[in-house]
């Protein structure tokens, strides 16, 4: 069964090489590797000229979703598995994706994951991908409800017959989840191949972590309140916890800064309950971190989930007023 990989690209010369260096290391002799040059001004396109991809250079930067679905509708494979150009795949990855969707001709749409083994230079990046790992796919059985472009694979037929992603969407933001959701409204089920793990070469500094997590939330929100997909998020079993915490830890605020002004007992009382829930409510996902990492990084794990969580709430609510008085994109 031929594979066709599509690696959107914009300025990625630093992750490229080893992105596709992984690749053809590759135990499967029938793909294509496509690389869709998205308006990228760094070394990428040379790069990926020292490998025999296919390569079509756009020449300006239209998004990562405009990117995937040029790559999809040059593909020639019956496969197509999307990946980021910033992960190295293990070399049975390509044989694993064949195997799956050969012998089970219901399977349509597969989601690989990142590994959680991964140890990074800070912890905010420790942090984030061991969210991504917890909530997105450790809680998770045989199926997600949450699609992530870093790795996931489907049959042609079914993409293009979706109509591919939103090419509305010009960030990297809320584009794979919206496709997800409407893979799963049309009657397709998402499989979680957690054997599919690749290893998310990326780094977060503290700055770069609080922008992105305020941008992805405020992207996504738009994106709920568009499609109506919010009811879905909140029946997630995964995600509930996190979505419990928003609440929580709004209060938690209100009632630190009432009781900065009007300190009372009842006041300090009722914040280190809300303190206690919100552990409470996290306290798998940092028993999780500690399997893999040192105190330092549960600790850190443990701040920046307030932080984290905070990002979210205050993304969500400036993502529903711009949709509501300016851009629903």
């Amino acid at each position: 069964m031929r594979i066709s990989i599509v690696i959107p690209v914009y300025n990625a010369a630093a992750t490229l090489d080893e992105c596709l260096g992984s690749l053809y290391r590759c135990a499967h002799d029938d793909f294509e590797v496509i690389v869709v040059s998205d308006g990228s001004k760094d070394d990428s396109v040379e790069i990926a000229k020292k490998y025999p991809c296919r390569i079509e250079v756009l020449q300006q930067n239209s998004g990562p979703a405009f990117a995937r679905n040029k790559g999809a509708q040059i593909a020639s494979g019956d496969i197509l598995l999307f990946i980021d150009a910033d992960v190295k795949v293990k070399d049975d990855a390509l044989r694993l994706v064949d195997k799956t969707f050969r012998k089970d001709r219901s399977i349509n749409v597969a989601q690989g994951v990142y590994s959680g083994k991964v140890k990074y230079k800070n912890v905010a990046t420790q942090y984030q991908q061991n969210f991504y790992a917890f909530y997105a796919w450790h809680l998770c059985d045989k199926y997600v409800s949450t699609l992530t472009t870093g790795c996931f694979a489907i049959r042609k037929k079914i993409f293009l017959d979706s109509g591919g992603f939103n090419e509305k969407i010009k960030r990297a933001t809320a584009e794979d989840e919206e496709f997800g959701y409407k893979l799963i409204a049309a009657g397709n089920k998402i499989i979680l191949l957690k054997e599919l793990e690749v290893e998310h070469m990326v780094e977060y500094p503290f700055g770069k972590f609080l922008k992105r997590g305020f941008t992805m939330s405020a992207a996504t929100m738009k994106s709920y309140l568009r499609n109506g997909t919010y009811i879905k998020k909140i029946g997630q079993d995964n995600y509930s916890r996190v979505l419990l915490s928003l609440p929580v830890l709004a209060l938690i605020i209100l009632n630190f800064l009432i009781a900065s002004f009007y300190p009372s007992r009842a006041a300090v009382a009722f914040f280190l309950i809300l303190n206690i829930f919100f552990v409470f409510l996290h306290l798998p996902f940092w028993v999780f971190v500690a399997g893999n990492n040192s105190f330092g990084v549960v600790l850190g794990s443990a701040i920046l989930t307030y932080v984290d969580i905070f990002l979210m709430g205050m993304g969500a609510f400036f993502g529903w007023v711009d949709f509501i008085f300016r851009d629903r994109y």
